[in-house]
């Protein structure tokens, strides 16, 4: 080997050995900025030197944090108020075709109740359906319908008769202001109900030797008054000036009872029967034409009394064969026969109230006043 070929393989030595120490140093360099990097990433700042947090040594993970919802919860469901109000405890009813007594229920009509002092001889009804007047002895208590309170006493007026049970007609006037009474001595009296008052006499059947009036009935325009009597007939009154208008004859015995039809083409006339053997009937007669159109037959004692429903279509009577009758007035058939009174006098008088539902019948003997109707379903 030459000098000079020795000389480069010295620089090459040279070179690499130079070479090796300078990475060497690199490297070395590189090792302390990362050791430093490192540190200084661990290392606590001074905020956190003062402040430290201390970490548990096997913390548990911490609950699921509840999340308030940004939506506000829903309000409670309000009450809402019933369009349709609840029925009060004591309702007002209009009656229902169920409860109106007429021929296609007539056979559920019971008694509802008993009232009366004394004789009861006649009831009527007051048109607002609010005052129930008897007849008796006395004269004619007034009772309130809804209480049966007593309201006072209509003394008796006229001459007493020999017979223990007399008749005594009594009738409402249309407006319920007067009261129309028949007498023992064949006078009709005419009352103010309020006062109590005897307004008016009308000189009735007193042409007769036992002038007894046994009936009265206003016409529904409240102008004329028909009254039957002892004398078997039935007239008609002009209640304004007095004066007779007509007489119905036909009955051949005493007229005991009087009433017009709903519409005052009609009038229904019940008897004894005590004349030439006729037996006891209820009459129907033409008002206009004065004729007769009708005979009811079916009681077997006097019959005293009777009225028609409010529609006109069904008539009760009552005799002393102690039954109270419903005739269907279109076909004169008997549809009922309602039994209860006792007694020789058995029932003289029965009256509808304005509204159908209720029947009053007044017994002679048992001194009572009884009230018929349809039961509540």
């Amino acid at each position: 080997m030459t000098v000079k070929s020795r000389q480069i393989m010295k620089r090459i030595v040279l070179l690499s050995v130079l070479a090796a120490i300078i990475l060497t140093s690199c490297e070395s360099s590189q090792d302390e900025t990362t050791q430093v990097t490192a540190a200084s990433t661990l290392a606590p700042t001074a905020t956190e030197t003062a402040t430290p947090t201390a970490a548990p040594t096997a913390a548990p993970s911490s609950p699921t944090p509840t999340v308030t919802p940004t939506v506000a919860p829903p309000s409670p469901t309000p009450t809402v108020t019933p369009t349709v109000a609840p029925p009060s405890p004591t309702p007002t009813v209009t009656p229902t075709a169920a409860l109106v007594i007429g021929p296609q229920n007539a056979g559920e009509v019971q008694e509802l109740v008993r009232l009366g002092r004394g004789t009861a001889e006649t009831v009527a009804i007051s048109p607002d359906g609010e005052t129930l007047a008897v007849a008796g002895s006395a004269g004619v208590w007034l009772y309130e319908m809804n209480t049966l309170n007593l309201i006072g006493l209509l003394e008796w007026h006229g001459e007493m008769g020999p017979e223990p049970s007399m008749k005594w007609a009594i009738a409402w006037s249309p407006d319920g202001r007067m009261l129309a009474s028949g007498s023992v001595d064949g006078t009709v009296s005419l009352w103010d109900v309020t006062t109590r008052e005897e307004l008016a006499v009308l000189e009735a059947h007193t042409g007769h030797a036992r002038a007894w009036v046994n009936s009265v009935a206003w016409s529904p325009d409240g102008r004329t008054l028909a009254s039957g009597g002892n004398d078997k007939t039935v007239r008609l009154w002009d209640v304004a000036s007095g004066e007779q208008l007509a007489v119905l004859e036909g009955h051949t015995g005493w007229v005991n009872s009087v009433a017009w039809s709903p519409d005052g083409r009609t009038l229904a006339s019940g008897n004894t029967g005590w004349g030439d053997g006729e037996p006891a009937t209820v009459r129907l007669w033409d008002v206009a034409s004065g004729e007769q159109v009708d005979v009811l037959e079916g009681h077997t004692g006097e019959v005293s009394g009777v009225a028609w429903s409010p529609d006109g279509r069904t008539l009760a009577s009552g005799g002393w064969d102690a039954t109270v009758r419903l005739w269907e007035v279109a076909s004169g058939e008997q549809v009922d026969v309602l039994e209860g009174h006792t007694g020789t006098y058995g029932v003289s008088s029965v009256a509808w109230s304005p509204d159908g539902r209720m029947l009053a019948s007044a017994g002679g003997s048992d001194q009572t006043v009884r009230l018929w109707g349809l039961p509540h379903k």
